[in-house]
This record gives C-alpha cells, sequence and structure tokens, in this order.
C-alpha cells in the first residue's frame, strides 16, 4: 500500500523510515520533508506575533499541487506555508506572494471585447499585518496595501 507525499509516494515499508513528516491535520495528507525544509510559524495567539511579522492564510485551491504546503522564497530564505492555518511570515515573503499574479480575462457579453485583470495566483487572506515603526516599513506597508487592494486580497 503507498501514501501520497507531496509529488510522490511512499511505501509502506518505507513509512517508518521518514522523521520529518508534515500531516495536514484537515486534509489527514502527509508530506515527506528534507531536514533543512522550515514551515511558517503557527500562530495561535493573534497577540503573540513575533515582531515585524505578518499573518496570512493560504487557503487550499482546485488543483492538486494546491493542497501541499507552498515554498515562498525571499532572498535566499524558504519556508513552506501550510494551507488552512494562521501562520506568522516575513514582509518579504509576504511581497513575493503578492507578487505573484495571473492574468484572467472575460467576456462581458456576446461579441464583446475581452476584459483582463490581474489576480492574486493563491487565495490568500492577510489576517495582519506589523506594527509600523520605521518609515521605510510604513512606506512597505502601504504599498502591500495597494497592492493588496488591486488584487482584492482581503486584508482583515
Amino acid at each position: 500500500m503507498s501514501t501520497p507525499v507531496g509529488s510522490g509516494f511512499r511505501s509502506s515499508s518505507q513509512q517508518h523510515q521518514v522523521h520529518n513528516v508534515y500531516k495536514d491535520p484537515q486534509s489527514g495528507l502527509e508530506f515527506q520533508m528534507r531536514p533543512d525544509q522550515t514551515l511558517a510559524p503557527l500562530v495561535e495567539d493573534m497577540n503573540k506575533v513575533p515582531e515585524g511579522m505578518a499573518v496570512v492564510m493560504l487557503h487550499y485551491g482546485d488543483q492538486d499541487g494546491e493542497m501541499t504546503p507552498q515554498p515562498v522564497t525571499c532572498v535566499e530564505d524558504t519556508v513552506y506555508i501550510p494551507r488552512n492555518s494562521k501562520r506568522a511570515i516575513s514582509m518579504g515573503h509576504l511581497d513575493v506572494l503578492l507578487g505573484c499574479v495571473e492574468n484572467k480575462a472575460f467576456q462581458p457579453r456576446v461579441g464583446a471585447q475581452m476584459v483582463s485583470f490581474e489576480k492574486n495566483r493563491f487565495n490568500l487572506q492577510i489576517l495582519k499585518l506589523p506594527k509600523a515603526v520605521s518609515q521605510d516599513l510604513k512606506t512597505n506597508l502601504e504599498q502591500t496595501h495597494v497592492q493588496a487592494e488591486k488584487q482584492r486580497v482581503e486584508i482583515a
């Protein structure tokens, strides 16, 4: 019997050999991770978020790949963001997520020209942004708000 793990399968004989496995609590799926891969920290109390971190919830998608933790790389720091849970990420990682856009198009009525719009690639919800303590962070937060509103990303 094989168990799906990330992009591959583990045989039942290999299951006891794997030590670094993340099990999604909602779907029950297990994902094998290398020891150097890290998950974004889980946020249980919104009042105890590490300073300078944003809290996001990355929802499940329609495709198989949108069920697994999403890797996000900023400079050389990669974190994996599990789906459907509150996770703390840096502003750099949030900027990367907001920078992932798709161009969609629809036809408002038969015979009319197609209308295109930008849509965020991920079903993302920003639950909390860090407090702006420096001028650079204030500017970055303002740009994040504008970009999120443009892509219709909900900011709580």
